[in-house]
């Protein structure tokens, strides 16, 4: 009897090893993906007559956003990603397989900027967050949110494809 639930035990042992094992196989796997480019968007920033245009990846599903930057060795100075929410909510990024420094813009719902965190370091699993709820997140370049006079209270807005005049005339007709 006692060798049988010795075996049992046993056995219950290595097959929690296997699958332990598997578990941390597919973990890394998936870590080590390469991370590619994501589709864009454009975001107006700012106020006339100071308005510049931003193009961002845009990073919609869970995985996009969980993923983020992460796993890339380098972005462009003029590269970023953007993070929208289909709905306000407390947002709060860390830096975790980051390899470079990042300025992280939080927008609240009004499309004005709340907070901006500026250099935050990379491999950091430190919570970075909004003061408030927020409708999108900007992840650029670190000094690139300066640069760009992303701070408390600045305006962005995305750009509309098709917000040009023939689409306004298309939408007269509809």
């Amino acid at each position: 009897m006692r060798q049988s639930l010795l075996r049992v035990l046993i056995a219950i042992i290595g097959i929690a090893t296997s699958v332990a094992l598997i578990l941390v196989w597919s973990w890394q796997a998936e870590a080590s993906r390469p991370n590619p480019p994501l589709p864009t968007a454009q975001w107006l920033v700012g106020s006339p007559p100071l308005q510049t245009i931003l193009t961002l990846e845009v990073a919609r599903s869970p995985r996009e956003q969980t993923v983020g930057l992460a796993h890339r060795d380098h972005i462009g100075l003029t590269d970023g990603m953007a993070f929208p929410r289909a709905k306000p909510i407390p947002a709060a990024f860390w830096m975790r397989d980051m390899h470079f420094p990042l300025d992280l813009v939080f927008v609240g719902p009004a499309g004005r900027v709340l907070n901006v965190i500026h250099s935050a370091q990379p491999g950091s699993d430190d919570l970075q967050r909004a003061t408030g709820p927020t409708s999108l997140v900007i992840e650029v370049p670190a000094g690139r949110a300066q640069l760009l006079g992303l701070v408390p209270g600045a305006s962005i807005a995305p750009i509309r494809s098709g917000s040009g005049p023939a689409s306004a005339a298309q939408r007269d007709r509809e």
